[in-house]
């Protein structure tokens, strides 16, 4: 496995604070009377400009979601060039 450290290459960074749990009672429309459940619920997102080596960051979210609800944080390291995935991670916040 090759360490994203010592190549040389230049990376982009994506990350998306999401919230499960959440329903809609819908009232009207084709759904009219149905509930639905909605998970990975995005909150805040952003990316990080193309960078390379190695890279500290801080990105401020809320220990809680809406009504309380847990957060997670899913970030996606790619390659800068070409977009390829290199590393994918998800984090819980704690609470």
């Amino acid at each position: 496995m090759q360490s994203i450290h010592d190549t040389g290459q230049r990376w982009a960074l994506w990350w998306a604070a999401v919230e499960d749990g959440h329903v809609s009672n819908v009232k009207a429309g084709e759904n009219s009377g149905v509930t639905l459940h909605h998970d990975h619920v995005v909150r805040q997102h952003g990316s990080v400009a193309p960078f390379s080596g190695a890279l500290t960051r801080r990105i401020d979210v809320p220990l809680h979601g809406e009504g309380g609800r847990a957060l997670r944080v899913l970030a996606v390291v790619t390659d800068a060039a070409g977009g390829a995935t290199v590393q994918a991670l998800q984090l819980r916040c704690p609470g």
